[in-house]
């Protein structure tokens, strides 16, 4: 039996990059900048944090949810690339039911203040 699918980790990474430019193009200008406030907020809250955290920040501060909730990707990508955080090799099952317990990336914080005790 002969398969028609390619395997092409360049190609997936294109893939991926145009996804997340579409979405993020796709997403409020108002939207993406309460979103990346929220990552700046639960950064300054948590050493270790997923996109689940800064989900529920939004929550918390009622923000209503973009058309397209995958807009999360690239700010938290945008964060990483503003040094707000670090992605770490670790992941966590998703706490939204929606996702199913899928798997969110955990990320470092590099705003939060490291203390003793």
């Amino acid at each position: 039996m002969g398969t028609d699918r390619i395997y092409d980790l360049e190609a997936s990474k294109a893939a991926r990059d145009k996804a997340m430019a579409q979405v993020d193009g796709n997403a409020s200008p108002d939207w993406k900048d309460l979103a990346d406030h929220a990552i700046d907020h639960t950064a300054r809250l948590h050493h270790i944090l997923s996109s689940d955290n800064v989900w529920y920040t939004l929550d918390e501060w009622e923000i209503p949810r973009p058309h397209e909730a995958r807009a999360m990707g690239p700010r938290m990508v945008a964060a990483v690339k503003r040094g707000t955080i670090t992605p770490s090799p670790l992941f966590r099952p998703s706490s939204r039911p929606e996702l199913h317990a899928s798997p969110r990336r955990l990320y470092s914080s590099n705003l939060r203040k490291k203390t003793d005790g």
